[in-house]
């Protein structure tokens, strides 16, 4: 099912050439890591802060009051009114994409370890930096098993896999499959491992279909997997069965 030739590079951005974001040729300044909780973006986060680039991640930001001031005053200007898609977009564009860019560019090279990245890449879009986004590939055996180690009372233990549904997809194209998935084995996952995050089995087994009802599967046969077409990214990364010395090399082959 797993596409071995799948091309993990894809070119989304803007044409940078004569603009402060330099070519695409010069060297890769900032870098932005998309993907899952625990699809093993901060190791990558701390060894390449290790060859000079200063390690943006989303928790240290969501404990920075600046961040929130931001957040406050832009909240303060919305309308009293229900928040449509546009202004929800506008919102975190303004408060996320800004402040992460603002913040990067204050280092010589930056890298950004972050979870809802469409602003962030909007940000850097608009004011045309060269932003290089990496999309960390994590199966779910692979985000259960690194989740089964966090601590219990960890919000993110079942939230993992909402985020893995709202960046894949059912795919019909072998040249687009990075992965295989199976419904049943999903719940088997789950009924081992994840049963105190449940009230009872009926919620458990709702929240399996769910979330392959989000990714167009219906049924408990094997299906391959592709990334949603809104999902921007320039290389993907697919981490199952690496090592983290294995990971660091392909990507250094890329960014270094």
């Amino acid at each position: 099912m797993f596409n071995s030739n799948h091309n993990y590079k894809k070119k989304y951005n803007i044409d940078y050439s004569n603009t402060i974001g330099g070519s695409a040729s010069q060297e890769i300044k900032y870098i932005l890591l998309d993907g899952t909780s625990s699809a093993g973006k901060s190791s990558i986060c701390d060894d390449y802060n290790k060859k000079g680039y200063v390690c943006l991640k989303g928790d240290n930001v969501y404990n920075n009051k600046e961040f929130w001031k931001l957040k406050s005053n832009e909240y303060n200007k919305l309308p009293n009114e229900y928040m449509d898609e546009e202004q929800n977009k506008i919102f975190y564009l303004n408060t996320d994409g800004n402040f992460m860019l603002k913040e990067a560019i204050k280092n010589e090279k930056a890298i950004i370890d972050w979870i809802s990245c469409e602003s962030i890449i909007e940000s850097f879009n608009q004011n045309k930096i060269k932003l290089f986004t990496i999309l960390v590939y994590t199966g779910i055996p692979f985000l259960a098993r690194n989740m089964i180690a966090r601590k219990k009372d960890d919000y993110r233990r079942k939230f993992v896999f909402k985020q893995y549904a709202n960046r894949y997809t059912k795919s019909n194209d072998a040249s687009k499959t990075i992965d295989s998935v199976n419904r049943e084995k999903f719940k088997e996952i789950l009924l081992a491992n994840f049963k105190m995050e449940f009230k009872d089995e009926k919620e458990l087994i709702d929240f399996c279909n769910d979330i392959f009802q989000k990714m167009n599967i219906t049924d408990d046969n094997d299906h391959g997997i592709m990334i949603k077409e809104n999902i921007k990214y320039d290389y993907l990364l697919i981490t199952n069965d690496k090592s983290k010395e294995d990971i660091i090399m392909e990507l250094d082959k890329i960014i270094i």
